[in-house]
């Protein structure tokens, strides 16, 4: 059975309680002639619009499948406003696959209707319903190259390769586009849709070597895709290889030139070059994520080479950038914590490392696979409460609530910490790690009650919805103590005298919530 929890979304609920019972009674649901009546009288409601007119339509097309008078008031929302379209493009896609009507609606929609959603949701259900029509492959053909929003673009370039890649306009179609279309994501997908379904097409090889090196995309993202798109396709090409490793060393792009280790590692891993390769990425390149994936491609990839432990535990203590020694940290505690040297490095990175980031991490990593050594515990404790960064100290409270929660100083830290505290972020950790962990204990209660009201955090003019002590308090209580006589009162106090205005709003709905559930 669902049971509501504090997060869940309105589009979850409906998504997994609703639309399952929708879809299979479909006509038979008792009375819908009602749908009918409400269509006429109050429209689409604006609030499930905004925020799920996929949901909303296919509801209504599941119900009203079918009915005249429902298909009718569908239509006539192409007179209507832009998030009455949305959800009609849906609902009569849903309802009328088949009908002449629906394929006009849609292909108006998806060639003169302002709004770009719905002339994207259009495109989709006009490949998905109407593949079968000259008129939707036109559309698609003229939407790739005319439409105004690259989103639009670029669904119309996914549904024509799904649909109609056996057409012999659509080939040509995406070599242009990967080449000349002005936004970068709808060049990203005509690449992905060229080495996925024309890779046996000679010109596809060579144009994918030409966006690897050559293109001018301002982000690089477009030669990223190309040199992944060429080692996942076009791996046994005998130029392929050679490309790779000269673009991971010489390209001025750090993350292409991180793109292209990765996929050295990944696809040729037997090779003699790619081994002394790495290690000498791991070191030298000058751009930090580059060394990062060559040190996690080295502890996955080569872990029993005999060079392999040396370089990573160098790479802990010696790599001038923090990320590189978290990746290090990481990979000696997942691959080589049974090494005599790798535990006492963790707990030397734990206290000593200059940077939060490595620090954390090597926490994390002693209480997820140290957690029985007689030292861990001990550490953990000191970090919880002496580390100078909160992410830190955050990071041991988990472990501690998570591993330790049954060893006697565990509580009493966890309460001092959700008050003492002087970051909120490891306030708001240890109140949720009381309530997930200790709500049978007779303090916990308590204490959430106190940190709801008397927490600093949020901060009276927080502009940001979400966040704080006090929320985490209200939202653990709702969750765990509904029902209790006392939390009612709290919620319905906090919504009239709660310092934050947003916050005021959220008790409120709280207290709503718990009422309705009463009645």
């Amino acid at each position: 059975m669902y049971h509501w929890k504090p997060g869940d979304s309105a589009g979850f609920f409906i998504e997994s309680q609703i639309m399952p019972v929708a879809r299979t009674i479909g006509q038979s649901w008792p009375n819908r002639v009602v749908l009918v009546a409400w269509l006429q009288d109050h429209g689409v409601p604006r609030c499930y619009l905004l925020n799920y007119p996929d949901l909303f339509g296919e509801f209504i097309g599941v119900l009203g499948a079918g009915l005249d008078e429902v298909h009718k008031i569908l239509l006539e929302y192409y007179h209507g406003s832009n998030e009455a379209l949305s959800v009609a493009v849906t609902a009569l896609a849903t309802a009328w696959p088949n009908d002449s009507n629906t394929l006009r609606f849609l292909l108006n929609c998806a060639s003169s209707e302002h709004y770009f959603w719905v002339r994207k949701k259009a495109a989709s259900m006009l490949a998905v319903h109407f593949h079968e029509y000259a008129e939707t492959l036109a559309a698609l053909c003229k939407l790739v190259v005319e439409d105004e929003d690259a989103d639009v673009r670029r669904t119309a370039v996914s549904s024509l390769t799904e649909f109609f890649r056996e057409d012999a306009q659509i080939l040509p179609l995406l070599r242009d586009r990967a080449v000349n279309d002005d936004h970068a994501s709808v060049r990203y997908a005509a690449v992905s849709e060229l080495a996925e379904y024309y890779r046996d097409d000679a010109q596809t090889l060579p144009l994918l070597r030409d966006l690897a090196v050559k293109d001018k995309d301002a982000d690089g993202y477009l030669r990223q895709v190309a040199v992944s798109e060429l080692a996942e396709h076009y791996r046994d090409d005998a130029q392929t290889l050679p490309l790779l490793c000269d673009l991971a060393v010489k390209d001025a792009d750090g993350y292409l030139r991180q793109v292209a280790v990765s996929e050295l590692a990944e696809h040729y891993r037997d090779d003699a070059q790619t081994l002394p390769f790495l290690r000498e990425r791991a070191v030298k390149d000058d751009h930090s994520e580059v060394r990062c994936a060559a040190v996690s491609a080295l502890a996955e990839r080569y872990r029993d080479d005999p060079q392999t432990l040396p370089l990573l535990r160098d790479r802990t203590v010696n790599d001038a950038d923090a990320d590189v020694r978290r990746a290090a940290v990481s990979a000696l505690a997942k691959r080589y914590r049974d090494d005599g040297q790798t535990l006492p490095l963790l707990r030397d990175r734990a206290v000593k490392d200059t940077h939060e980031a490595v620090r954390q991490a090597a926490v994390s990593a002693l209480a997820e696979h140290y957690r029985d050594d007689a030292q861990t515990l001990p550490l953990l404790r000191d970090r919880a409460v002496n580390d100078t960064h909160e992410a830190v100290r955050q990071a041991a409270v988990s472990a501690l609530a998570e591993h330790y929660r049954d060893d006697a100083q565990t509580l009493p830290l966890l309460r001092d910490r959700a008050v003492e505290d002087t970051h909120e972020d490891m306030r708001r950790a240890a109140v949720s790690a009381l309530a997930e962990h200790y709500r049978d204990d007779a303090q916990t209660l308590l204490l959430l009650r106190d940190r709801a009201v008397n927490d600093k955090s949020p901060a009276q003019k927080s502009d940001l919805w979400g966040g704080g002590v006090r929320e985490s308090a209200i939202e653990a209580l709702a969750e765990y103590w509904p029902v209790h006589p006392d939390t009612l009162s709290l919620f319905r106090e906090r919504a009239k005298n709660d310092p934050t205005p947003w916050l005021r709003e959220r008790s409120k709905e709280m207290a709503d919530r718990i009422e309705g559930k009463k009645e």
